[in-house]
């Protein structure tokens, strides 16, 4: 239920003032924002919309996956994905001491029209990303390393729900010429 109250607000807020959530979670932006638009507040990309597309997918709303594509494609909004750029140990440990900046690279060229229905994106929609093997997760603490994305105000990662919207990639052979 609310997750499906918050896509309905950011729908009705987004058709009375053409703004969709904050992109960078700027609280001050966003506090200027409440009742007309401050030009801090940076709507023309979201993180946000991402995650709540593969979460109204992974719940299997339909017809609530497509309210939400009907507004997003119509907004021409950029939708975001964020990536962590350190290797799986470093992330980890960062990820459990303090927000992450430098850490983590965020995709911002995803301006398309996503698909008609909720099987098609199911089927169609793939991330290139190789999983984190976290060690938390394998030690059946999983839910611990949730608690420090939100804790500490960290996007997730493409793989948070699983591998469902994540295509594994296999990395290159790389091999020393100098040798």
């Amino acid at each position: 239920g609310y997750l499906l109250e918050s896509i309905l607000n950011m729908i009705h807020r987004h058709k009375k003032t053409g703004m969709w959530p904050e992109m960078m979670g700027n609280r001050k932006a966003l506090a200027k924002s409440l009742y007309e638009k401050s030009d801090d507040y940076c709507t023309s990309s979201s993180l946000l919309i991402m995650t709540v597309l593969e979460l109204v997918t992974y719940l299997g709303l339909e017809d609530t996956f497509t309210s939400l594509r009907k507004y997003a494609n119509d907004s021409g909004v950029s939708l975001q994905i964020a990536y962590p750029i350190q290797d799986e140990y470093e992330i980890e440990v960062e990820l459990f001491d303090h927000k992450l900046y430098d850490e983590i690279s965020v995709q911002t060229d995803m301006e398309f029209n996503l698909p008609e229905t909720l099987d098609e994106f199911k089927k169609d929609f793939r991330k290139p990303y190789e999983s984190i093997s976290y060690r938390t997760d394998r030690a059946g603490f999983f839910y611990l390393r949730i608690l420090a994305h939100i804790y500490y105000q960290t996007d997730f990662f493409p793989d948070f729900l699983g591998r469902t919207f994540c295509r594994k990639i296999k990395k290159e052979n790389t091999t020393n010429i100098n040798n």
